[in-house]
């Protein structure tokens, strides 16, 4: 199974999907609980936009390893894809409560958009907020920070915000 995995892996590597598909099912029927196959097969399939297959092998690759941030983190990402908000915030929340997670911004990012979508700005706020604070350099959650400031109604934030996304990254919001 972990031979057919790194076939896989090297596939995928390569950019030859459905050998790497063809690979990586074959780990599974060798073995179903490779949590790293699973793991790269919903990582496939989320960029192909088939969620609900992506969700299915995240799924699986979380309950084999609880511990497999990366896992969970594309299975939050696949959430936020389906607008399943709750979903997405108990996934990124729980990223938060482990100490080793290497990109808490990300996830205080992620969650923050989680609330904005439903439509609890003051909470999505405090995420994007601590999103900049962890990384000073993440554009995306200081241009975050100004659609929440707007949705509050509070305009001169908002363009402060939004004027700091364009300073860090003046190609991505210029």
């Amino acid at each position: 199974a972990d031979w057919h995995y790194q076939m896989g892996a090297g596939y995928f590597g390569s950019q030859e999907m459905p050998l790497a598909i063809r690979e990586l099912t074959t780990s599974l029927e060798m073995n179903p609980e490779h949590a790293e196959a699973h793991h790269l097969l919903g990582f496939i399939y989320m960029g192909r936009r088939d969620y609900q297959k992506a969700l299915k092998h995240f799924d699986s690759a979380v309950r084999i390893k609880p511990d497999f941030t990366i896992a969970r983190n594309n299975r939050g990402s696949v959430y936020l894809f389906m607008e399943r908000w709750k979903d997405a915030e108990a996934d990124f929340e729980a990223l938060l409560d482990t100490p080793l997670y290497p990109t808490p911004e990300l996830a205080h990012n992620n969650i923050g958009w989680a609330f904005y979508n439903l439509k609890d700005y003051s909470r999505s706020l405090e995420h994007f907020k601590m999103a900049t604070f962890l990384k000073p350099q993440l554009c995306i959650a200081h241009n975050n920070t100004g659609l929440a400031y707007m949705a509050l109604g509070s305009r001169l934030e908002a363009a402060e915000s939004f004027q700091r996304a364009i300073e860090k990254c003046p190609d991505n919001y210029a």
